[in-house]
């Protein structure tokens, strides 16, 4: 993984971990990161927990499309622990509880 990746992440989850999680900066982070790292899964499970953890259905159908469209792009087959995430996300399971 790339710094650029690494740093994302770690930020990521700082800002949703905790008592008073911040999906927004989490959500802003990860995004200008894959605008730099447009092939990182890690920062798409990333986008697709904090989403799911949101609740917000749109953007989880948008996160999915634009993963699979670089999957594609750049013919890449997705990891298992990828392609789980997004069953897990598009699923009707209830997202997690953010817990400190």
């Amino acid at each position: 993984m790339s710094r650029i990746t690494d740093t994302a992440h770690t930020l990521a989850r700082w800002h949703t971990d905790g008592d008073t999680p911040d999906l927004d900066a989490a959500r802003r982070t990860v995004l200008h990161a894959l605008d730099i790292e447009e092939t990182s899964e890690v920062l798409y499970r990333d986008l697709l927990h904090i989403e799911w953890t949101a609740k917000n259905p749109t953007a989880l159908r948008r996160t999915v499309a634009r993963l699979q469209q670089m999957a594609r792009t750049y013919d890449i087959t997705l990891d298992s622990l990828t392609e789980d995430t997004v069953n897990l996300v598009l699923s009707d399971r209830p997202s997690p509880v953010t817990t400190g």
